[in-house]
């Protein structure tokens, strides 16, 4: 009604809200989930949780940061406890990181566009600023150094740098991010969102957060770890950001439900099942690449370090509206910049990468499709 609209933010009225892969509800004859980047493994819940894990009953509020599980991450991310905050996956912490250093309509972010969307979301929704800074497509999707610490230097408190890169797969140099963060050094947080980072050979960008202060690292349990719906995101940062981002942290930001679920998922049983299923998935994603490479119907294949592949299609909407028919579910990414004609797979298990390719291979494009890369 219009008298409630009145009452809404101009602002956020005006905003397009992030739409996740469940936001379409058309999913009928649906039954191969390759849109959302999860793990098509569930987590290992096969014996009780270790012993020093607390068990409260649900009619009781959990502990807000629980002791044992600080412990479990920091020994997984091989960092201490005291840099270590769990939230409601990666994107409450992102939503903190605005809500704790920019000050609305005063205050902006810098973000590297084609990336994960939730940055800007996040800042518009807070009333902060957002300048984005292309990543270099020509140059394998390269971070632009200089652009982006010219856009930070008119006020900018947060710099966003998604490494390995949704929805493009590729990491950025970390001597990049870095010579950001040295740069920025008491003028801005440096953001490196880790999310897919067990996927990659690289070391992690958290064992430069002693030299570098002002480095903030993003990580997840919803990928490699089979846990996307527990919702446990990680930070991990200097113990003087951890202390600033619990004072913007709800209260108990984690249920008694999802902490049992995460004691059975980091026992040492439940790490090595982890593992195994990253090396099945990262084996399965060396394939589905070569295999999609070999397909007519697809233009290009973009390198990938992560759990998804990203490939240029002759006509993406009519591709993704053909697997769609066949009960394959992808992401259509062509209207992001600098993706023109792509689409974004996740990497399944070899049944469903199969039933992804098995319907690739029975589309057939629109007559008079430019055919040129």
């Amino acid at each position: 009604m219009e008298e409630i609209l009145r009452l809404a933010r101009p602002d956020i009225l005006a905003l397009t809200a992030y739409v996740t892969g469940r936001d379409d509800s058309d999913t009928a004859g649906i039954s191969v989930y390759l849109d959302a980047n999860e793990s098509p493994y569930p987590p290992f819940t096969g014996e009780p949780p270790p012993d020093d894990t607390q068990s409260w009953p649900s009619h009781r509020y959990p502990e807000p940061q629980p002791t044992w599980l600080l412990d479990r991450l920091a020994c997984l991310f091989a960092t201490a406890a005291d840099q270590l905050l769990v939230s409601r996956g990666a994107e409450e912490a992102i939503a903190l990181l605005v809500r704790a250093f920019c000050d609305a309509r005063t205050d902006h972010i810098v973000v590297n566009p084609p990336t994960f969307a939730m940055y800007e979301v996040a800042a518009r929704i807070h009333g902060a600023g957002v300048r984005a800074v292309p990543l270099v497509a020509a140059e394998g999707f390269r971070l632009d150094v200089e652009g982006v610490l010219h856009a930070a230097s008119a006020g900018a408190k947060l710099v966003f740098v998604c490494t390995p890169n949704n929805p493009t797969g590729t990491p950025v140099a970390h001597d990049d991010v870095l010579a950001v963060a040295e740069a920025l050094r008491g003028k801005a947080l440096v953001i490196a969102d880790e999310t897919y980072q067990d996927f990659h050979d690289e070391a992690t960008l958290a064992d430069h957060i002693g030299a570098q202060p002002n480095l903030v690292v993003l990580r997840t349990l919803s990928k490699a770890y089979g846990l996307a719906g527990e919702r446990c995101g990680i930070t991990i940062a200097h113990p003087q950001v951890i202390r600033i981002l619990r004072k913007v942290l709800a209260p108990y930001p984690l249920t008694q439900s999802s902490l049992r679920v995460l004691a059975h998922a980091l026992s040492p049983r439940g790490l090595a099942h982890a593992r195994t299923n990253i090396l099945r998935i990262r084996a399965e994603r060396t394939r589905v690449e070569a295999a999609l490479a070999a397909r007519p119907e697809v233009l290009h294949v973009h390198p990938s370090v992560t759990n998804f592949v990203l490939f240029e299609a002759e006509d993406p909407v009519l591709l993704v509206k053909h697997l769609h028919a066949a009960g394959v579910k992808v992401r259509d990414r062509s209207d992001q910049p600098g993706l023109e004609g792509c689409v974004r797979a996740t990497i399944g298990t070899p049944a469903e990468n199969d039933a992804l390719l098995t319907a690739i291979d029975q589309f057939t494009p629109t007559a008079g499709t430019c055919h040129a890369h």
